[in-house]
């Protein structure tokens, strides 16, 4: 558990945002920055809390039985139902988010005092995820958990959780489709933009594209594969086109594979990320589904980076985001040659990006907001502390 360093004389109302912990599979590093950023800016204090992953099963009859009920979903038992009570009583949170259903009990609050706000962050639609996860899966035994897992989460995000005073996801589309609010994932800061023209330097060659993401992660190497479907065509347009495929965690195959195709690169396991970026003069973001909000996307935009996106990347994002978008071959292929070919265009279209980012995905874009809805929704109490500590 960890919290921001306090400033000032005042206490400020504390917001604990509990989270899975530090398992990779399971984690939502962006998702919980995001809040963290987010109750910053809004002069709140952010207290994480980190639940710990146990071995075993946390079962009871009642668990179980709020389980069949959508109340909550089979992975919140892989925890045993478990907060650190002493530290969040101490602290006295006037709202608790929970990261994700798999993190999601109320009534684990129960005892500490006045019932604080509760925020239900399903941040995607796991429903949807779980499902395409189960067609990717290799083994029958893999299709089958997903499958199991699917059928109680479709179930949970149905049901309305009458015990969360706000609800949200970070998916523009999403949002809607659960019946929450929208919060996107936003930065803390603007980086500095990457420098529209340029030449080969310390952080390597220029490339024409660069496409970056978790190399392990299902969606981007389905995204990979879309791509290549289109590159013939991408080449016949424009020769000599090269493309940088930079992620964590390639399997050996994917690796080869990636190496293997004409004028790709890969860089994996790259530890400077604007290093990467550096390098190219248009961003991909070519993902076939995709749920929630594609940070890849928010980061190579926020740079001023061009972006062409396909339309299940873009989903995440307002309408009024000026992506390119590209949802066929041939559409690939014109997007990325006159971008390319007119630097004007590429550098004009990269600041619109950037500045669309600034003025709606910035962490003190979406404080007052966060304000708002907690001394809306919050239940009378505490709640008024966040009126109380002032803007």
């Amino acid at each position: 558990m960890r919290s921001a360093p306090r400033t000032g004389t005042a206490p400020r109302p504390t917001v604990a945002i509990v989270h899975l912990g530090r398992a990779t599979a399971r984690g939502n590093s962006n998702r919980v920055a995001t809040w963290v950023a987010v109750t910053a800016a809004a002069g709140l204090r952010p207290l994480v809390v980190d639940l710990a992953i146990h071995a075993g099963l946390g079962i009871t009859p009642r668990r179980v039985s709020r389980l069949l009920t959508g109340e909550i979903v089979p992975e919140t038992f892989a925890w045993q139902g478990r907060l650190p009570r002493a530290d969040l009583a101490l602290s006295g949170p006037a709202a608790v988010v929970f990261v994700t259903a798999r993190a999601y009990d109320p009534t684990l609050l129960c005892g500490l005092g006045p019932r604080p706000a509760v925020v239900l962050d399903f941040v995607d639609r796991l429903s949807e995820s779980y499902r395409q996860r189960a067609i990717r899966a290799a083994s029958p035994l893999r299709r089958a958990g997903y499958r199991g897992l699917r059928v109680p989460m479709a179930r949970f995000e149905r049901r309305e959780h009458s015990r969360a005073d706000l609800t949200t996801a970070a998916g523009y589309r999403d949002a809607p489709l659960l019946g929450a609010e929208w919060l996107p994932n936003v930065l803390e800061r603007l980086p500095a933009p990457v420098p529209p023209s340029r030449s080969d330097g310390a952080d390597g060659p220029v490339v024409d594209l660069v496409f970056h993401g978790t190399l392990s992660y299902p969606p981007n190497s389905d995204a990979l594969s879309a791509f290549a479907a289109a590159w013939p065509l991408i080449r016949r347009s424009r020769p000599g086109t090269r493309l940088l495929v930079a992620g964590s965690r390639p399997a050996a195959g994917l690796a080869a594979w990636i190496r293997a195709q004409p004028g790709w690169e890969l860089t994996a396991n790259f530890d400077d990320l604007n290093a990467v970026l550096r390098r190219a003069r248009v961003a991909v973001a070519p993902l076939v589904s995709a749920t929630g909000l594609q940070n890849k996307v928010l980061e190579t935009t926020a740079r001023a980076l061009p972006t062409v996106a396909s339309p299940a990347a873009a989903a995440g994002f307002d309408q009024r985001f000026p992506l390119a978008l590209a949802d066929t071959p041939a559409a690939w292929a014109a997007q990325i040659r006159h971008l390319l070919d007119a630097p004007g265009a590429a550098a004009a279209l990269g600041a619109a990006q950037r500045r669309h980012v600034a003025g709606h995905y910035l962490a003190t874009c979406w404080a007052p907001w966060l304000r708002a809805a907690l001394a809306a929704k919050g239940p009378s109490g505490r709640a008024a502390a966040f009126m109380a500590a002032g803007a």
